[in-house]
């Protein structure tokens, strides 16, 4: 899984990530429309944030733990 805010939000990432077996969690840019354009990673994950309210999507793939690979770094 990988968990990635909205600056990843691009049918190349869905893509790259679903065809290596990986479950993309990348938040979608407001006003995302299920329209596949050629990727079906990125409809399924327009499709599902849709579905649930962000709050309620963020708590059930854990999104809002992307602060602690963010927020990380070796000094």
């Amino acid at each position: 899984m990988v968990l990635a805010d909205g600056a990843y939000d691009s049918r190349a990432n869905f893509d790259f990530l679903a065809g290596e077996g990986i479950k993309p969690v990348i938040g979608v840019r407001s006003g995302s429309v299920p329209r596949s354009g050629g990727s079906q990673a990125r409809k399924q994950a327009v499709i599902e944030q849709r579905k649930f309210e962000l709050r309620a999507w963020s708590r059930i793939h854990g999104f809002g733990f992307r602060w602690r690979v963010e927020g990380s770094s070796r000094r």
